[in-house]
């Protein structure tokens, strides 16, 4: 059953359950008993064994029982990508775009006028020659 605000495997696919658990034991050994300990030089945590031991067992003798668990790190993940993606886009619109944005309007260089000007009586804008064959070819 796919949701398109919560994409979801359904309880009867089995392979997609699998590779879940089996995805999330190896990716819970690499980041506790490797990255973390290298990264902070402390022991590797001993108490994630029996935790990867359980997502080994369900995902090779019974991948169904790993839908629950797997539905609520979607949830869990669902959330994070709602938050990242507009902290990302905040970050990049206020350090990319607003800083351009100030740089040409303070060199002169903005691509389009304010608003018309206030004694015009229409916002048609004249041109200053007619267009030429070359123009028109290419008028980008």
């Amino acid at each position: 059953m796919d949701n398109f605000w919560l994409p979801t495997v359904s309880k009867t696919d089995l392979p997609a359950l699998r590779q879940f658990g089996l995805g999330m034991a190896l990716a819970l050994t690499l980041i506790f008993c490797l990255l973390l300990p290298w990264a902070f030089d402390v022991p590797a945590s001993l108490w994630i064994i029996p935790v990867v031991l359980t997502f080994l067992i369900l995902a090779l003798m019974g991948p169904g029982l790993l839908y629950w668990p797997y539905r609520s790190w979607m949830v869990f993940a669902s959330v994070l990508n709602f938050i990242n993606t507009r902290m990302i886009m905040a970050i990049a619109y206020y350090l990319l775009i607003v800083p351009i944005g100030l740089l040409m309007k303070s060199i002169g260089k903005l691509q389009y006028t304010r608003g018309p000007a206030r004694d015009a009586a229409t916002y048609w804008v004249l041109r200053k020659t007619s267009p030429a064959k070359s123009n028109l070819k290419e008028p980008f």
